[in-house]
């Protein structure tokens, strides 16, 4: 019964010839944006060559090696043994942790 009803409606409907596309009409380019859009292209492409080369320069311009610092700190010491230890006391101070502050480790290991 539902099979005949589906079947009527479906009659109901008839075929229709659609109609023709409209037509595109062609926008012309706007040299402006075109020109804009080049120039960001090419800034852009030159910040990130620049920041790559950098980032190379950086990469090429290692810290010497362990044994070459090994030398040159056992020429230092030998030459002038003074000298050495302020360097060394120098370049530390702001890199190791004090450990006589009130925050110190040892202090709240100490149990004072």
């Amino acid at each position: 019964m539902n099979d005949e009803k589906f079947e009527h409606y479906l009659r109901e409907f008839e075929p229709k010839k659609p109609r023709a596309l409209p037509k595109l009409e062609v926008v012309p380019v706007k040299w402006r944006r075109l020109a804009a859009a080049a120039a960001m292209v090419f800034v852009c492409g030159s910040c990130l060559w620049i920041g790559l080369k950098e980032k190379q320069v950086e990469k090429n311009s290692k810290p010497p090696s362990a044994w070459k610092m090994r030398i040159v700190l056992t020429n230092r010491a030998l030459q002038n043994p003074e000298s050495l230890e302020a360097s060394l006391e120098e370049q530390t101070k702001g890199s190791l942790p004090r450990l006589d502050g009130q925050e110190s480790t040892l202090r709240v290991l100490a149990k004072e």
